[in-house]
C-alpha cells in the first residue's frame, strides 16, 4: 500500500472522529449547535494541535488518532477551546496587541469559559494548576475577558516571558492562523475548493453569535450566563461602524410624558364606563427614553492633524449624533481643541452653535501632542459638577501623543484616521474606532 494511500486513510479516519466530536459536543451544548458545525475540517500535516483561521479547522491527522486513543474527552475539550476562539471573537479581537500575551489571555478567557460549561472536567496535576490561576483570577477580577486580563498583565508591567509557565499549562491549540486576511489568503492555498476569496469571517461569526442566542430563545433556552456575559458587542464596520460607537453614548433619562404602550385601554374604558370618571388603570406618566447628557469632543490640534479631516470628523459626528433619538434639548456638547495644552473650549448646544463653530472657529495649537490636559480637565469639571452626567469622551486624533497612564472612570472612545497604524499604541483601557 502506497504512502499516499496511508495517509488519505489516515485523513478519512482522522475526519470521522473529529465528527463525532462534533457531535458528541452539540448534544451536551445544542445552543452552539451552529457554531461548533461553522469550521470545515481541513488536514494539514505537521500541526502539533488543532488550528483555526475562523474559516477552516486544520489539523494533523497522526495528531488527531492518537489524542483520540489516548483520551476522547480531551479531544472534545481541545475542539471545544478552539470553536470559543472563534465564538468570543479572539483572533479579531486581538489585532494590533502584543500576540504572545494576548494569546495567553484568550487561552485564559477559553478555558475561564469551558470551566463553566456542561462537559467533563479535567483532572490530574496540570488541571489543578490552571484551576487554581483561574480561581486567583476571579477573585481580583469582576469579569474574565482576553481584554481585562491583558489590560491587567500591561498594568502590572508583566511580559509574556513572564508568564511562559502558565501558558504551557492552558496551551490547547495553535493560534498562528489568526493573522488577519492576508495570513488566511496564504494559509488556505492550495485548498481543494478554495475559491481564493477571503471571506467576511468577523461578520460571518457575529452573525453566528446572534444565530445562536435567537435560536436558544426559539428553543426556550437561553444561553449560559458564562457566555451571555462575555460576548463581544458587534460592531459593523465602515460608515455604521462609528455611528455604532457614537450609539453607545445615549444614557437613560425620564421625560414627563405618556407612555401609551404601558396600559391596557380595554380596562381603561371599561372603567370609565362602570364607574364614571374612575378608570380601572391610569396610564403611565413618565416614559424612558435614551437621551445623550453631556458629551466631550477632543480635537486633535498638533502640527500632524490638518484642518479639513478635524471639521469633516466634527460635522459627521454632530449630524449622527443630532440623526438619534439620543439627541435632545438638553445635550450639551464640549468641544476642546488642544495639542500639548487645551487651547480652546465651546459649548455646543444646538445647531446654530455647530454652524457658528465649523464657519467661525479657528484651529489653534499644532504643537506636539499630550493627551493628558484634555483626561485632567475632564476628571476636574466633573469634580466641579459640570459634568454632572458625562457619558464619555471621544477624542480625534492621529495617533501620536503621550497617553495618560491611568484609566479613567468614563469612558474614552479614540477615534483614528483610517488606516493609521498609531492605534496600536492607544492604551489597552481605549476603546479605538477608525473614521473614514
Amino acid at each position: 500500500m502506497s504512502a499516499e494511500t496511508n495517509d488519505d486513510m489516515r485523513c478519512s479516519l482522522s475526519l470521522e472522529i473529529l465528527g463525532l466530536t462534533r457531535d458528541e459536543l452539540v448534544v451536551s451544548l445544542n445552543y452552539l449547535a451552529t457554531a461548533l458545525h461553522r469550521l470545515a475540517p481541513a488536514c494539514r500535516q505537521g500541526l502539533k494541535a488543532l488550528a483555526t483561521d475562523c474559516d477552516r479547522l486544520y489539523f494533523d491527522s497522526e495528531w488527531v488518532i492518537a489524542a483520540y486513543k489516548k483520551d476522547p474527552a480531551g479531544l472534545c475539550h481541545a475542539y471545544l477551546h478552539t470553536v470559543l476562539h472563534c465564538f468570543l471573537g479572539h483572533p479579531f479581537r486581538g489585532r494590533g496587541r502584543n500576540r504572545a500575551l494576548w494569546n495567553f489571555c484568550a487561552d485564559l478567557e477559553a478555558e475561564s469559559v469551558l470551566s463553566e460549561l456542561p462537559v467533563f472536567r479535567e483532572t490530574g496535576a496540570e488541571a489543578a494548576r490552571k484551576a487554581s490561576m483561574l480561581s486567583g483570577l476571579e477573585q481580583e477580577m469582576p469579569l474574565l475577558t482576553a481584554e481585562l486580563l491583558y489590560a491587567k498583565y500591561l498594568a502590572d508591567g508583566i511580559s509574556p516571558s513572564d508568564l511562559a509557565g502558565p501558558a504551557s499549562w492552558f496551551y490547547t491549540d495553535d493560534h498562528s492562523l489568526w493573522d488577519g486576511p492576508a495570513g488566511r489568503e496564504q494559509n488556505t492555498e492550495g485548498l481543494v475548493g478554495g475559491t481564493g476569496e477571503i471571506p467576511d469571517l468577523e461578520g460571518e461569526w457575529s452573525r453566528i453569535r446572534k444565530q445562536e442566542q435567537e435560536g436558544a430563545r426559539t428553543r426556550r433556552k437561553e444561553l449560559p450566563e458564562v457566555l451571555t456575559r462575555r460576548i463581544p458587542a458587534d460592531i459593523p464596520r465602515g460608515r455604521n461602524r462609528y455611528e455604532a460607537f457614537l450609539k453607545r453614548f445615549a444614557v437613560t433619562g425620564e421625560e414627563l410624558q405618556e407612555d401609551p404602550d404601558a396600559f391596557e385601554p380595554g380596562l381603561y374604558c371599561y372603567g370609565l364606563s362602570l364607574y364614571g370618571n374612575m378608570p380601572l388603570v391610569e396610564p403611565l406618566e413618565y416614559q424612558e427614553t435614551e437621551k445623550v447628557r453631556d458629551f466631550v469632543i477632543a480635537l486633535d490640534t498638533s502640527g500632524s492633524c490638518s484642518g479639513e479631516p478635524i471639521r469633516a470628523f466634527l460635522t459627521r459626528t454632530y449630524d449622527i449624533i443630532k440623526s438619534t433619538e439620543s439627541f435632545s434639548r438638553k445635550t450639551r456638547i464640549h468641544v476642546l481643541q488642544a495639542d500639548d495644552r487645551i487651547r480652546s473650549c465651546r459649548l455646543v448646544s444646538g445647531d446654530k452653535d455647530m454652524d457658528d463653530y465649523l464657519k467661525n472657529e479657528k484651529l489653534s495649537g499644532f504643537g506636539d501632542t499630550d493627551f493628558r490636559p484634555v483626561f485632567r480637565w475632564v476628571d476636574e469639571q466633573i469634580r466641579l459638577g459640570t459634568l454632572g452626567n458625562l457619558r464619555g469622551l471621544l477624542y480625534f486624533t492621529d495617533g501620536f501623543g503621550t497617553y495618560p497612564d491611568w484609566a479613567p472612570a468614563w469612558e474614552a472612545v479614540f477615534a483614528f484616521i483610517k488606516g493609521n497604524n498609531n492605534a496600536a499604541e492607544a492604551p489597552a483601557w481605549v476603546t479605538k474606532v477608525e473614521f473614514d
